[in-house]
């Protein structure tokens, strides 16, 4: 889900998923557009959701006023859609596809057991996680954010990194930006000069993690 600052809001359904479908496979989902009220206001159709599985590709979505951006993950292309579900144009981010590892994996399987809470189950839950074949490759990116002053940021770090790295391109022009900040973050959100997220703090827990950027300066990548 996404939305903007004049009540644009794009919205993901539920993926389909078949019977006896590989770990591998691209889910599917129905994508809407709905105004502040939850009117329908458009509809972008059938959208690559991602993969169920640890370190599968998950989409990100941003929105603009009458445009609706989409980032499958799965390639480093970002698609704009009209809210009739036209595609407006393409953009290619500056990302390199990666290896994946059994440390990434195993960082990966760690985050989705700590999204779910702990359980009797862990042990064994980890065990059945680690039997689904590991992906020959990361995801391009994870997260999808896309700021009012025209910009679209992607996390192209992955779990267990031990390192959090950020490409942003302006939407209208050539300009890149990389940003790399020291320790392993959850992004949540990314503006127009912050950045916010969540990092593990030394008792096992969780604490919010808040940066400030400017773009003078940043490296390109």
């Amino acid at each position: 889900m996404a939305c903007n600052s004049v009540g644009q809001v794009v919205v993901m359904m539920r993926p389909v998923m078949e019977p006896n479908q590989s770990v591998d496979a691209q889910l599917f989902a129905s994508t809407v557009v709905i105004n502040a009220f939850g009117d329908s206001i458009g509809s972008i159709g059938m959208i690559q959701a991602g993969q169920n599985r640890p370190l599968g590709t998950m989409s990100g979505f941003g929105v603009l006023p009458g445009v609706a951006i989409v980032g499958t993950a799965a390639s480093s292309i970002l698609s704009f859609h009209s809210f009739i579900g036209d595609t407006i144009r393409v953009l290619s981010l500056p990302t390199q596809r990666r290896v994946a590892t059994l440390r990434h994996y195993r960082a990966a399987i760690e985050r989705l057991m700590s999204a779910v809470g702990p359980s009797p189950a862990d042990d064994q839950i980890r065990r059945t996680l680690l039997a689904v074949p590991m992906p020959d490759s990361l995801p391009m990116f994870r997260g999808l954010f896309v700021t009012s002053t025209g910009f679209a940021w992607v996390v192209t770090s992955s779990y267990g990194d031990g390192y959090t790295d950020i490409v942003g391109v302006r939407l209208d022009g050539p300009e890149t930006y990389a940003i790399r900040l020291p320790i392993e973050i959850e992004v949540f959100e990314i503006g127009a000069d912050f950045i916010l997220g969540r990092t593990a703090d030394e008792g096992g827990g969780s604490k919010l993690a808040g940066y400030h950027f400017s773009l003078v300066g940043l490296s390109k990548p």
